[in-house]
C-alpha cells in the first residue's frame, strides 16, 4: 500500500509540474479574445471546417460560403450577412467596431449606433459612421471594381485617404482607375484622385438591387433568436 502510494503521489507531483507547461502551450490560442458569434450558417466553412451556429470568430479566420450557402455573424450590436460564393477575413477588431475584408462574393452588414462596420474590398474602405445606424451591401465583381448600396442609412467609402459618402437608398458601381484613364461618362461626382489611381463612383439603377438588398435587410433585422437559430455549444478552437 506504501509503495502503491508513493507512486500516485509521483505521478500527481509530475501532472502539477507539467500543468504550467501546458497552459502556456495552449495560450497562444487563447490569447485572441473571440469578439463574434455565428449566428445563422448553412454550407458554409470557418477556417476549413463547417461552420455551426454558436460557434465563435476570432481575428485572421476565413469564412466561407458554397455557392448555396449563406452565414450570419454578430460582434455586438454589428452584424455581418454572407451570400452564396462568398468569402471574407475577420481582421483585429476593436471595441466597438468590427472589421472584416471581402475577399469575393457579396457581404451584408448592419451596424448599430455604438457598433461600426469596416469592410475593406479592392483597397477601398467601406465604414459606418458613429451615431449612425446603417444597412449596406458590398459585392466583389472583379478585382477593381465593386457594387456598393445603402439599405438604409449613409456610410462612407475611402481610398487611398480620400472619403466620399454612399448616399441613403442609393447604389454605386464603384471602379478603381489608373489616374491616365479617360474620364468616364455619367460620374455620380468627381473622380477622386489617390497617387496613380482613383476611385469612381457610378450612381446605379436600384431595380437591380432592390431584390438583394431586400433579402439583406430581412436577414440582418431578423432576430438570430428565433427558432432554429439559437446558438449551441460548440465553439471554434484556434
Amino acid at each position: 500500500m506504501c509503495a502503491q502510494f508513493k507512486r500516485l503521489l509521483i505521478a500527481l507531483t509530475s501532472t502539477l509540474a507539467c500543468g504550467p507547461l501546458f497552459a502556456y502551450q495552449a495560450e497562444p490560442q487563447g490569447s485572441r479574445p473571440a469578439f463574434a458569434i455565428i449566428t445563422q450558417a448553412e454550407a458554409a466553412s470557418l477556417d476549413g471546417a463547417a461552420a455551426a451556429v454558436g460557434s465563435t470568430v476570432y481575428a485572421s479566420d476565413v469564412i466561407k460560403t458554397d455557392p448555396t450557402g449563406s452565414l450570419r455573424l454578430r460582434a455586438r450590436g454589428a452584424q455581418l450577412y454572407l451570400l452564396p460564393a462568398s468569402a471574407i477575413q475577420v481582421e483585429k477588431t476593436d471595441a466597438s467596431l468590427f472589421r472584416a475584408t471581402l475577399k469575393e462574393g457579396t457581404a451584408g452588414f448592419s451596424s448599430g449606433a455604438n457598433d461600426l462596420v469596416e469592410l475593406v474590398a479592392a483597397d477601398a474602405i467601406i465604414r459606418t459612421r458613429s451615431g449612425v445606424p446603417a444597412h449596406g451591401r458590398v459585392t466583389f465583381v472583379k478585382a477593381a471594381e465593386l457594387e456598393i448600396s445603402s439599405i438604409r442609412g449613409p456610410f462612407d467609402i475611402t481610398f487611398e485617404g480620400v472619403t466620399q459618402t454612399i448616399a441613403d437608398g442609393k447604389s454605386y458601381e464603384v471602379r478603381i482607375e489608373d489616374d491616365a484613364a479617360e474620364p468616364t461618362p455619367g460620374l455620380a461626382g468627381p473622380a477622386v484622385t489617390g497617387g496613380k489611381r482613383k476611385l469612381i463612383l457610378l450612381l446605379i439603377s436600384l431595380a437591380a438591387a432592390s431584390g438583394v438588398g431586400y433579402y439583406i435587410n430581412q436577414e440582418l433585422t431578423e432576430s438570430p433568436s428565433t427558432p432554429g437559430n439559437q446558438p449551441s455549444n460548440s465553439n471554434h478552437q484556434q
